[in-house]
């Protein structure tokens, strides 16, 4: 299991570095988000990457592959949370989305939406990349021995 250490470089390298981001930039965001009278913030992370392979006949016929990062920002103030969304990391777009997020929150009850939240979440998932685990010769030769065994198995296939 990584420890956070190994999850924090994890996370700069594949998520803040791309953008020119790194811990101070993001303490500054906090800091404009918690300026004007917020009670509490928060920044949420994601990297989702994709990748799918298809055999026909005992060829590769088709892949590809997806990459989707971005960052969900939330400002809370007396009891109203606004969110706001980038899919660009890069400081002006999460400065952007962090005003939107705080002046959401600030009007008087339009818009309310309540989030839930813990003073301990739960670790759900381990910054393991899947598509990395294996090299794309790996990947074809595991289909193609997938295709071997279940023609092996049923010649109609």
């Amino acid at each position: 299991m990584p420890d956070d250490r190994a999850n924090l470089a994890l996370a700069e390298e594949q998520l803040l570095a791309p953008g020119g981001l790194d811990e101070h930039a993001l303490e500054g965001l906090i800091g404009r988000l918690m300026a004007r009278h917020v009670d509490y913030a928060d920044l949420y992370f994601q990297l989702r990457r994709e990748e799918h392979w298809a055999l026909e006949d005992g060829i590769v016929r088709e892949g590809g592959a997806s990459l989707d990062r971005g960052v969900g920002i939330r400002a809370n103030v007396e009891g109203r949370t606004g969110f706001a969304y980038s899919d660009e990391l890069v400081l002006p777009a999460l400065e952007a989305a962090s005003d939107a997020a705080r002046a959401i929150a600030r009007q008087d009850g339009r818009g309310r939406a309540r989030a839930w939240s813990s003073s301990a979440p739960a670790r759900l998932y381990e910054p393991v990349d899947p598509v990395a685990t294996l090299d794309a010769g790996d990947k074809v030769a595991f289909l193609e021995g997938l295709d071997r065994e279940a023609r092996r198995q049923d010649p109609r296939i």
